[in-house]
This record gives C-alpha cells, structure tokens and sequence, in this order.
C-alpha cells in the first residue's frame, strides 16, 4: 500500500483533535474537513484510505456526503465510518442506507476508534505485538460448536479464519493449542468485535472470518500466549486430530 492516508470529517475542531490524537502513532497522513462538501473536496484530491465522517454537519451532512462518494467509481472502495450521537434507530438507518461501512456512536474512545478502523486497514497502530499463527480454534456459542484456524493472535486476541458468521459482540467459548506447546488446551471466553464476512470482505489480505477480543483468560494462558508471541513461533498445527482429543 502507497503511503496511508485517513481523512476525518467533522464540523468540530474537538474531534478532528481527538481523532487526530488517537492516529498519532500510526503511520499515517491525516486530512480533515469541516463538512461533506469539503470533504468530497479533499476525498477527490487526497484519495484517502480511509474516513471517518460524523453525520449531522453543515452545508452538507454526512449521509450526503457518504451518498456521493459510494457514487463515484473513483471513491466508491474508500471505507466510511460515520460517527454519530445515539439519537434512536433512525441516523443509524439513515447512515446505513448511505452506504457507510460501519457506524460508532459518541463518545468514541481510543480503543473503539482504531479497532473500528483496523477492520479496513491493518496498518493503523497497534499497540500489542500480533503475529501469525497457524492453530486450530475449537469455537461454542450459541450455535453448534465448530473448529476454525486461527490466522493471528496477540495477547487480548485473534483472528479466526472461518465460514461461520458470527454477531457482533456475541459470546463464545474458545479452545485451543499454542504451537509448540501441545500439552495444554487454552480455554477463555471471547467477544466477537468484528466480522470478515464471505461475502463482503472487509480486509482482502485475511480470509473470511471474525476478529474476537478475549474476555475471560487464566495468567497462565495468558503467559503462554505472551512467551509464544515474544520468540515469534511459527508452526501451522493439524486441525483435528490432536485438539480433538483434548477437547472431547
């Protein structure tokens, strides 16, 4: 990817602040605008890679301005996130039928903004260390279980390869193996955080599948995943058999 640039759209210069705050560590250049039509402005010039757009502005709001960019073959593939003050179910419909990828609500902590944003683009800033990691994941919810591979992990989470969609925020159980320490079957509580559907694939470069946060972890899993994580281990382990048995 050529050099990453983000583009944040809000009427206040406070949040065109903060948001810049929470990108500072990440590498890349960041545009503002004060309204859509200054935004189309900057979006046509800077072709950013990304932007995050709040909806009630000036001149022209932000599902106008969502509306125009996912019309124009040059703009269309740039993720918009809209940014709006919970109000009832109707700017989130509003939003939705602008064709906004994805909506966060006010206020938007640092966490949730570059979660949301590293659903599109892996690059922004990640202040754990997350590697690859060819494992299998035995999953429960609240369908019937089933195994996925676990494509990366860090310390608070992963990202499963699968063909099962999951819910946003939905709970699971997980079970599984750390490469290299086959003796032990880590097992933790985990939300679902966001979804990298089959047919609508918010990052290209993983495959279909869920990105989860872990919720309930012993130390001693944790440590396990930290010491693996810390000497870069990479071994892709069989799915089935060996997890099968330590898990029945």
């Amino acid at each position: 990817m050529s050099e990453l640039k983000i583009l944040i759209v809000d009427d206040t210069r406070f949040f065109q602040d903060v948001a810049k705050g929470f990108l500072k560590q990440s590498a890349a250049t960041v545009f503002t605008a004060g309204n859509g039509r200054e935004a189309l402005k900057v979006a046509r010039k800077t072709r950013p890679h990304l932007i995050y757009m709040d909806l009630h502005m000036p001149e022209m709001d932000g599902a106008a301005c969502c509306t125009a960019l996912k019309a124009d073959p040059a703009l269309q593939s740039i993720p918009v996130i809209m940014v709006i003050t919970p109000s009832g179910d109707r700017d989130m419909d509003i939003c939705r039928t602008a064709g906004c990828n994805e909506v966060l609500t006010k206020p938007v902590n640092r966490k949730t903004f570059l979660n949301s944003g590293r659903a599109y683009l892996s690059a922004i800033e990640r202040r754990e260390r997350r590697i690859l990691c060819r494992s299998t994941v035995l999953c429960r919810g609240d369908a019937a279980p089933f195994y996925g591979t676990i494509e990366d992990i860090s310390e608070t989470g992963m990202f499963v390869g699968s063909r099962h969609n999951l819910r946003t925020d939905e709970m699971i159980t997980m079970s599984f193996l750390i490469p290299g320490k086959s003796d032990t079957v880590i097992e933790t509580k985990a939300r679902v955080i966001w979804n990298n559907g089959k047919m609508c694939r918010k990052t290209q470069r993983l495959s279909a599948g869920f990105g989860v946060e872990f919720m309930e972890m012993t130390e001693e899993a944790r440590e396990s995943i930290r010491t693996f994580i810390a000497h870069g281990i990479l071994r892709h382990h069989r799915p089935d058999d060996e997890l099968l048995e330590k898990t029945i």
